[in-house]
């Protein structure tokens, strides 16, 4: 039973984050999530492109943070959201073809951060580009400070301004 409503819950956030607008924008969608991991599709058109033809760089690290967090939300319970703090990514060859894919995989997930890990690929399963992604966890009850309730917005550390 519990198998199943882990499936169920998974299932809700993957579909929570494909009805996103940016997700809805670019048309990328979840095509295979477990634990821990996800691959998330991205059909590439002409306004993807960069003035060379290939697809620019800040798709690719759209594709990759999304299949990063959609990794990571595998093993989130609900209440609990990820914001990406910080995205490496390493260009490794030109992007095209229809369509790009890329993998997500949770490394490390601790009570307030996480680490993961991304590529994509193109249709020919070369290597386009690569990342890692520490993600801030927030919305629990139990990141806020004591006796206070966060209401399932960030914890108030991550709303304070930074100097």
């Amino acid at each position: 039973m519990e198998q199943t409503d882990n499936r169920i819950l998974c299932s809700d956030r993957m579909n929570r984050l494909q009805s996103g607008p940016v997700w809805k924008l670019l048309g990328m969608n979840v095509t295979e999530a477990s634990e821990g991991r996800a691959t998330v599709q991205l059909p590439l058109r002409s306004d993807l492109l960069q003035a060379m033809g290939h697809v620019h760089g800040g798709i690719l690290m759209t594709i990759l943070d999304s299949a990063m967090a959609a990794a990571l939300g595998t093993l989130l319970r609900p209440g609990v959201m990820s914001v990406t703090a910080q995205l490496n990514t390493h260009f490794i060859s030109p992007g095209s073809g229809p369509v790009l894919r890329a993998t997500g995989k949770v490394v490390r997930k601790g009570a307030q951060l996480a680490v993961t890990e991304g590529k994509v690929f193109d249709v020919n399963d070369r290597l386009v580009a690569m990342a890692s992604a520490q993600f801030f966890l927030t919305g629990s009850a139990d990141l806020a400070p004591s006796g206070q309730d966060t209401g399932g917005n960030a914890s108030p550390s991550l709303r304070q301004p930074m100097d």
